[in-house]
């Protein structure tokens, strides 16, 4: 895959891996608190994992704007769909990362991402309901 082709076909489950990253950043973090394991690890990793989540935003951003007909698919597919709580999801991650550092900036931000995660929610339920009742429909592609 190469370019625009490559980010055509990005999947949302990308977003896992900033989660897998920022959860362990995390459980490092504690393991400094309560195991005295070193903090700069938990704090690296964090930082990775915010790191990873931005370049994942920037590129599905630029997939929006260059093939919002190949997102839009993505958002309506039964099973890929759900992966587009892996987003806010990951941000939680990184409003953890960021409270100790930043507590004026990771107070809203978690606020913004507990709508954005209930919006994601929400339709995520509505859309399993309405396939249950046999009326889920895949745009053409």
């Amino acid at each position: 895959m190469s370019g625009a082709a490559g980010l055509r076909h990005l999947p949302l489950a990308l977003f896992a891996a900033p989660m897998g990253l920022g959860a362990l950043g995390h459980a490092w973090r504690e393991a400094h608190v309560t195991r005295a394991a070193p903090a700069v690890m938990g704090e690296a990793l964090l930082l990775l994992a915010c790191l990873a989540w931005l370049a994942l935003a920037c590129l599905h951003g630029a997939r929006a704007l260059r093939h919002p007909d190949a997102l839009v698919a993505d958002l309506h597919h039964p099973v890929g769909a759900c992966f587009a709580a892996a987003a806010s999801i990951g941000m939680f991650l990184v409003a953890g990362f960021l409270a100790p550092h930043a507590p004026a900036l990771a107070a809203p931000l978690w606020l913004a991402l507990l709508a954005a995660t209930a919006i994601v929610a929400a339709v995520s339920v509505g859309r399993l309901r309405a396939a249950r009742a046999g009326a889920f429909r895949r745009p053409e592609a």
